[in-house]
């Protein structure tokens, strides 16, 4: 079934109620100067915000001023259970003396993963033990080979274990990590040769004194370990 409208007729009563109050009711008048006057602001502001309303992300709080210290501490320690009354006893206050301070910095320098440096030789063909220091590049199945060793770095910007004997002159090197170990791999052919050393003393350290010692030969017939061996710093 369909409401049929109401008629306007049978309103006529409420109408002319409305009517007689706007005629003799002057209360509505200040409303209405009140839209006016705001409609005419809303209008001169293109009836939009004059004011940046937008939300903005709060900068960190800072961990180390005020009580930020006092709080943190309280957290870990209830966190930890030795707010307990309970577990009171089992903590003990330090003393600050220099030796402990001494002792933190030396946990500071601590490394906090294993860290491993693989020294990397390459040998051509026909090439003496020391004629190995003094390539660069290398074949193109040795070039792969270093490519797949892990993911090229840059020395000069890398945070992390970037070897013990790198020289200056060597800015890329491959690099692997995972959460407990770094592998650094100090590969001689990405190192420049200097003038001033025409025996590569800088290469012979980044090889030698690694963990491990990668030798990739393309001719075995004249390879003598022992003459490699007896030079390296750890024997395995």
């Amino acid at each position: 079934t369909t409401v049929k409208p109401m008629d306007v007729k049978e309103l006529s009563s409420v109408l002319q109620y409305l009517d007689s109050c706007s005629a003799t009711n002057t209360s509505f008048k200040p409303v209405e100067q009140q839209v006016q006057k705001e409609f005419k602001v809303l209008k001169r502001n293109n009836f939009g915000l004059s004011s940046d309303i937008s939300i903005q992300i709060p900068p960190p709080a800072d961990t180390y001023s005020a009580d930020c210290k006092f709080q943190i501490s309280r957290n870990f320690m209830s966190h930890s259970g030795y707010l307990a009354f309970e577990n009171r006893s089992k903590l003990y206050p330090i003393t600050m003396s220099t030796s402990f301070f001494q002792m933190l910095n030396v946990l500071d320098s601590k490394a906090e993963r294993t860290c491993i440096n693989v020294g990397v030789l390459f040998g051509r063909q026909g090439q003496t033990e020391e004629d190995w220091f003094g390539n660069i590049g290398g074949s193109l199945d040795y070039q792969e080979f270093i490519t797949t060793l892990g993911w090229g770095i840059n020395l000069n910007e890398h945070r992390g274990y970037s070897g013990a004997d790198n020289a200056d002159s060597c800015v890329i090197a491959p690099y692997w990590a995972d959460f407990n170990t770094e592998v650094i791999f100090q590969v001689t052919t990405l190192a420049s040769n200097e003038s001033d050393s025409p025996s590569n003393d800088h290469k012979k350290r980044m090889a030698l004194n690694s963990s491990v010692l990668v030798i990739w030969l393309e001719d075995f017939s004249a390879f003598q370990s022992q003459q490699i061996w007896k030079h390296v710093r750890y024997n395995i």
